[in-house]
């Protein structure tokens, strides 16, 4: 399944939505980091997945 990130909505959403679809029994989430995101963005994400 993928999970878009918007870039103005906080990392926690798009991590809720991941554990949604975890939480109905999908196995693989592909995080799709907008265009323009930088290496910054992988720590916080790593973060409010754990």
């Amino acid at each position: 399944m993928n999970v878009r990130i918007d870039p103005a909505e906080p990392l926690e959403r798009a991590a809720e939505t991941a554990a949604a679809y975890g939480n109905a029994g999908v196995d693989l989430i592909v995080m799709n980091l907008p265009l323009d995101a930088g290496p910054e963005v992988l720590e916080p994400l790593a973060k409010v997945l754990a």
